[in-house]
């Protein structure tokens, strides 16, 4: 998976991982945003084999993982137009998304309930194939 400005190189935070768990932490793993895009499912399988080999078994032994499949909102997506266009042609897809009132009232899209429901249904497969150690506590 290559690495994005801005972002912390996942490796380096997996390899974290154990020096937590070490210390008598258990570590849990936010696998989110998951965002639907043209070569996801690749994206994720590098990702989950670069977990698989930097984790040791006992920290594997405790894992488990928070699934978010991506949520977004309009105002969200008039500002990062501005910054980032092309990445809001992957986030910003009403073909695929419907809206969500979220807790707080603030009006979001997110994924129509098929298309997130074969989304993490995927995604669970591949965890399941890449790192069947890992507990999926939920996913949605």
């Amino acid at each position: 998976m290559p690495r994005r400005k801005g972002y912390a190189n996942p490796i380096t935070v997996f390899t974290n991982v154990d020096d937590f768990v070490a210390a008598g932490y258990e570590v849990h793993l936010n696998l989110s945003p998951v965002v639907l895009r043209d070569g996801w499912e690749a994206d994720w399988t590098a990702l989950l084999r670069q977990l698989d080999d930097v984790l040791s078994p006992v920290a594997k032994r405790q894992a488990a993982a928070e699934v978010i499949l991506l949520t977004h909102n309009r105002d969200l997506h008039e500002v990062n137009l501005g910054w980032h266009p092309r990445a809001e042609e992957l986030l910003w897809r009403p073909e695929i998304q419907q809206p969500k009132r979220s807790g707080n009232g603030q009006e979001n899209v997110r994924y129509r309930n098929d298309v997130k429901r074969a989304g993490v249904a995927r995604l669970q497969l591949l965890i399941a194939a890449h790192a069947p150690w890992l507990t999926v506590r939920y996913a949605f």
